[in-house]
């Protein structure tokens, strides 16, 4: 271990002591012992020196970005190890120094960090706590300032310069000082805003007033106009009240004269009720007279109506006798008809029948055995094709078994997906959603790359030697719509983290990426190195992916080449910055010291991992053989299978024709035997129609004989409706006569009750108006008490003939005793008191409100005022303080700066100036590109 560097009798605490790393980057183990102020480290590009500058971020609690490079730690573990340490002693002037160490360590995709601090396992807060007591602050520019964020300190404004100058300088105490200083600036500005819209508001107000003198005496005048108008009021309550008095005693005189004529109406009722009753007596005894009769009608009617009923019955009789007689006859002729019919029918069908079955049976029987024994010989021979077609999906599912394994052997991308399933899971199963949902994209998306290229023997482990494994388990897309698409559903809904995914150059669509991207050096002027392709000729796959190899790894411009190479590398053109020999990886680059002189560094090339392939030659040769074999065998069961449907074919044709003649002998015989049904049927109806026959003349001396009884019967029913309908006509006649006089008595009582009718309607209108007149009556009461009480009220409780009436009983003696004369002059004044309107009470409030307003305002005013000398004051003391101490830091800063600046034949300077009451610091200088950092 190096011993510390730190000599001063006195150091500042968090002075470092001592650096150290572990597997950091490019680093194996480093350990940095730095002396007490400036350090300065000299070296070519990429040895290492930002490096200790990031050990010392990370090992201080920084985070990744403030180095400037990747924000993901594991890309500071060196490549090949699975952790990272890094060690940084700090300066303890109270006691032993503080040993802050931090261990980065990759398990799998993630990155986990654990912190320790003095050997003792602690959070990244605790440490962070003992980086801040020390005043160090790795994210403040001006006190730390890494190589990469140059440019960021480059544009900070002078205002930024100050605030991380004193933020960096004893705890940040003066730029705390600072901030109070602004922040009483910003209260002073808001007082004295305050103060001028409070001294506006006042002088608003003041010339508001002024304006409403002359309104005021309006109102003054108006209010002798109110005051005239309420006396006119009060006399006219009194008036109206004296008026209603006289229209109640109108309205009691009224009722009186209507009640008593509503009594004569009642007597004149009572007259028509009893002339009614006895109305109604003589209609009781009219109408039991006419029931009588009606009773006695409705019998003889219904006498009547039955001999009716049974000469009708008897005349039906006679017609149902001569329409029995029609169909008797009718049956018979028809009868004889259909015997005729039934026998030419049966001899029509004897005449029809064979002469013999027996010779057609026989025939059929023949036919049936011929046709059952070609249906077995047909049943066997499917029973051989089922066996020929079992057969042939045997060696189909064999040369299908074939195919797969020639498939397996020969598919390259089967392979890889076999081992991605395996090593890569998570990409693996992004995979399968794109293979899903394919359908989302506007363009076509392409698996990873490794999946999607192949690369000709031999060259495998050159192509994974310059592109990153990142790209090559990279998806690829057309459009950067679909980009943006695939990394949402993979990483944010799929949750598939540590997945790439990359966009296509735009030179995709103007050709084919071998015609687009030329080698700058042509392969016949670098063969004689032993060159023999550049990388980019040795990979197949699709064009998008190619233009991207091509446009971000170059590899149109990295040869590869042979033994031959490694003796002859020195002479390779310097425009080739890399390319391989048969075992060795070379790049070369331009010395930043020395431009004309160029340097080599090379490495050995590992081995092929995700782009060799493993296929079995021979055994996919044995395969392909065996496929062979089986398409010929399956080629001669077709042709046995073909001869066997020839066969059937035949079978099937001989079985339609003897179906045919089955058939047609078969309906014969149905024939015959339809016919001999048909025979017996006729035979059995033939006999029936000689049961049922009818003798036509013994029908007709029946006829004549009914008929003769039903018009005897006919005879002695008519005489007796002759004498009934007498007694009929005579009951009717009477009954008729009854009716006319019940009739009349009815007229008699409907006008006798249409005339009470007209008496009770007027007993119920004059009961209607006593109402409304007692209504009226007893509302009006109720006006002329409230009247009583508003004239009253008007006269603030002073009733006439009582001592306080007296003053507006001679008021109002000087007013007109009419209502309508002392209700026009009202309206005269009111009319004055509306033009005075402008002048009204709420001017006057207005007036009276608006002079507390003034005065409140007046009072704000001064308090503002001295708000504002206060804050003067305060600002001026805090100044005090603050100006002396920053004008002597920026001073110290400037001396050191400009000797500093001087000491590398460059000048500069740190000034501060005030501009509008702020503070801003400014820097000018030259310098040269160095990496140094003071320690302090």
């Amino acid at each position: 271990m190096l011993t510390s560097r730190i000599d001063s009798s006195n150091p500042k605490r968090g002075v470092i002591v001592r650096i150290s790393c572990k597997n950091f980057i490019t680093y194996g183990e480093v350990e940095v012992c730095p002396g007490e102020h400036l350090n300065i480290i000299i070296g070519p590009n990429g040895s290492g020196k930002s490096t200790l500058v990031g050990a010392i971020i990370l090992g201080l609690g920084g985070k990744p970005k403030l180095i400037g490079r990747s924000d993901d730690l594991s890309s500071y573990i060196k490549m090949g190890h699975k952790e990272a340490t890094i060690t940084i002693e700090l300066h303890n002037p109270d006691g032993k120094n503080d040993v802050i160490r931090r261990k980065i360590t990759k398990d799998g995709k993630e990155c986990k960090t654990s912190w320790m601090l003095n050997g003792e396992k602690v959070s990244q807060k605790r440490v962070e706590e003992v980086v801040r007591r020390c005043n160090i602050q790795v994210e403040n520019l001006c006190q730390f300032l890494p190589q990469e964020r140059v440019q960021d300190f480059a544009k900070m404004n002078m205002k930024e310069l100050l605030e991380s100058t004193q933020r960096s300088i004893e705890g940040g105490k003066l730029a705390d000082q600072l901030d109070a200083l602004k922040a009483l600036r910003k209260e002073q500005t808001d007082l004295q805003k305050s103060l001028l819209s409070l001294t506006q508001n006042k002088e608003s107000e003041v010339q508001r007033n002024l304006n409403l003198e002359g309104e005021v005496r309006n109102a003054e005048e108006r209010e002798k106009l109110v005051k005239q108008l309420l006396t006119m009021k009060q006399k006219q309550a009194f008036l109206r009240l004296k008026q209603k008095n006289d229209l109640v005693t109108g309205l009691k005189n009224r009722l009186q004269d209507r009640k008593k004529a509503n009594e004569d109406i009642k007597k004149t009722q009572k007259q028509y009720e009893n002339a009614i009753e006895g109305l109604k007596k003589e209609l009781r005894n009219q109408d039991a007279a006419v029931q009588s009769l009606t009773n006695d009608t409705r019998k003889q009617l219904n006498e009547l109506r039955s001999f009716i009923h049974n000469s009708s019955n008897i005349t039906d009789k006679i017609e149902d006798k001569k329409i029995e007689l029609e169909n008797k006859l009718k049956t018979e002729s028809k009868r004889e008809e259909a015997t005729r019919n039934l026998n030419l029918t049966i001899s029509r069908l004897m005449n029809d029948l064979p002469e013999s079955d027996e010779t057609m049976r026989s025939e059929y029987d023949v036919l049936q055995r011929q046709i059952q024994e070609r249906k077995n010989r047909a049943t066997e021979l499917q029973e051989e094709e089922e066996n020929h077609n079992c057969l042939l999906r045997n060696k189909d599912y064999e040369i299908r078994g074939v195919e797969q394994e020639i498939a397996r052997e020969s598919n390259a991308a089967n392979l890889k997906m076999e081992i991605m399933k395996q090593q890569h899971p998570k990409l693996y199963q992004g995979v399968l959603w794109l293979r899903e949902n394919k359908h989302l994209f506007q363009d076509e998306v392409f698996e990873p790359m490794y999946t999607q290229i192949t690369v000709q023997d031999g060259y495998a482990k050159y192509v994974e030697g310059c592109v990153p494994n990142r790209d090559l388990f990279a998806f690829t897309c057309k459009e950067a719509t679909d980009t943006s698409l695939l990394i949402r559903e993979l990483k944010t809904k799929q949750k598939l983290h540590g997945i790439n995914v990359v966009t296509a150059p735009k030179s995709c669509l103007e050709g084919s990426a071998r015609e687009l991207f030329r080698p700058k050096v042509p392969l016949n002027e670098i063969k004689k190195y032993g060159l023999q392709t550049y990388l980019l000729d040795v990979i197949n796959g699709p064009d998008p992916i190619l233009h991207y190899l091509a446009k971000n790894m170059n590899l149109h411009n990295v040869p590869v080449g042979t033994e031959q190479t490694d003796r002859m590398m020195d002479k390779i053109p310097d425009s080739i910055a890399l390319f391989f020999s048969a075992e060795n990886r070379y790049s070369t680059r331009t010395s930043h010291y020395e431009p004309r002189k160029k340097i080599t560094s090379s490495s050995v090339i590992g081995g092929a991992h995700l782009l060799k392939t493993n296929q079995n030659v021979s055994r996919l040769k044995d395969l392909q053989a065996q496929q062979q074999k089986l398409k010929a065998d399956k080629d001669d069961l077709n042709k046995q299978k073909n001869q066997l449907l020839g066969q059937v074919n035949t079978l099937r044709a001989e079985l339609n024709d003897l179906g045919e003649k089955k058939n047609n002998l078969k309906r014969q015989l149905d024939q015959a035997r339809i016919a001999r049904n048909q025979i017996e049927q006729s035979r059995r109806r033939l006999s029936e129609l000689q049961r049922n026959k009818i003798d036509p003349d013994e029908a007709k001396r029946n006829f004549k004989e009914d008929v003769k009884k039903l018009i005897q019967d006919l005879v002695k029913v008519r005489k007796n409706i002759a004498n009934v309908s007498k007694g009929v006509e005579h009951s009717a006649t009477e009954l008729r006569l009854q009716k006319m006089v019940l009739s009349s008595l009815k007229d008699s009582e409907r006008s006798k009750k249409e005339e009470l009718n007209d008496y009770r309607r007027s007993i119920q209108d004059a009961l209607e108006e006593i109402r409304q007149l007692e209504e009226s009556v007893a509302e009006e009461k109720e006006n002329v008490k409230r009247l009583q009480r508003e004239a009253i009220e008007l006269c603030r409780g002073a009733a006439p003939n009582t001592p306080a009436f007296e003053p507006y009983a001679q008021a109002f003696g000087d007013l007109p005793d009419d209502l309508e004369e002392l209700e026009a002059s009202m309206y005269e004044k009111q009319a004055r008191v509306e033009i005075l309107s402008g002048a009204n009470n709420d001017s006057l409030r207005e007036y009276e409100k608006r002079k507390k307003t003034i005065k409140n305002l007046e009072r704000d005013i001064a308090q503002v005022e001295t708000r504002v000398n206060e804050v003067g004051a305060s600002m001026s003391a805090k100044r005090e303080v603050w100006y002396p101490a920053v004008t002597e830091l920026v001073r110290t800063i400037n001396t050191k700066f400009s000797q500093f600046f001087a000491s590398f034949q460059c000048g500069g300077r740190v000034e501060l100036y005030e501009n509008e009451g702020l503070w801003q610091a400014g820097k000018t200088g030259q310098v040269r590109e160095f990496t140094a950092f003071w320690n302090s």
